[in-house]
């Protein structure tokens, strides 16, 4: 498996840069409902604050209880979206692919991360 790529957006200046050729595809964006609502502006200032970060197969993107600064958008590969039970067996919730964002909900909420993303494949 080869690197994936996903597109970081967040509140802080804080990020990892890693320049990805042919850069953002916006009409992969596009193809999110939250993303699709936006005015070509609001789209243009969501970028500014974006950072493109690529992730190694199995690397974990935040894990549950993380604080909920950004949020990420698939440009390339898949993500696989987990929790943990009290008795730590990992449960699969579901697997995202380009074009899908996570992370929204404890972005704009400000809370903790509910669960786990990492990186699974190309």
């Amino acid at each position: 498996m080869r690197a994936g790529t996903a597109l970081r957006a967040g509140r802080n200046g804080d990020h990892t840069v890693s320049a990805i050729p042919g850069g953002i595809d916006i009409a992969l964006l596009r193809r999110n409902r939250l993303l699709s609502l936006l005015e070509p502006a609001e789209m243009d200032e969501v970028l500014r604050f974006a950072r493109i970060r690529k992730v190694q197969p199995e690397e974990r993107i935040f894990a549950k209880g993380d604080p909920g600064d950004c949020m990420y958008a698939i440009l390339k590969g898949r993500v696989s979206v987990e929790t943990e039970s009290e008795d730590a067996k990992v449960m699969l919730l579901n697997l995202l692919d380009a074009g899908d964002v996570f992370g929204e909900i404890a972005m704009l909420d400000g809370g903790e991360r509910t669960r786990s993303e990492e990186h699974t494949s190309e």
